[in-house]
């Protein structure tokens, strides 16, 4: 059985039943609402982490959330204007290699 607050790995950022959501979970950083974050995350869904007075554990949610994906080894990472600075900061530390960061109006053109 999973422990709680634990990711479940298994599901590829961007894919699953949540991939054209967004969820915003208020009181993400710990308890039931982190929790809750992370298993979003896990289906799929674009995750903002809302917080009142927990910006440290907030933050851990989001490195967490980041660690998941790297954990599946994406060969790219390309975060979308919603997914917020502390993502971009956490993708940069763990993973900077796969890190792709994009600008308004950016096209990318992937394949051979």
């Amino acid at each position: 059985m999973q422990k709680p607050g634990l990711p479940i790995l298994g599901v590829v950022p961007g894919e699953g039943v949540l991939a054209d959501r967004v969820a915003v979970v208020t009181g993400a950083s710990r308890g039931i609402g982190r929790v809750v974050a992370q298993q979003l995350a896990q289906l799929g869904a674009s995750v903002i982490v809302n917080y009142k007075t927990q910006a440290e554990a907030a933050t851990r949610v989001v490195a967490e959330i980041v660690a998941g994906i790297k954990a599946l080894q994406p060969d790219m990472v390309i975060p979308m204007h919603c997914s917020g600075v502390n993502f971009v900061a956490a993708a940069h530390a763990m993973m900077p290699e796969q890190l792709v960061l994009s600008t308004t109006g950016s096209k990318f053109t992937l394949g051979a």
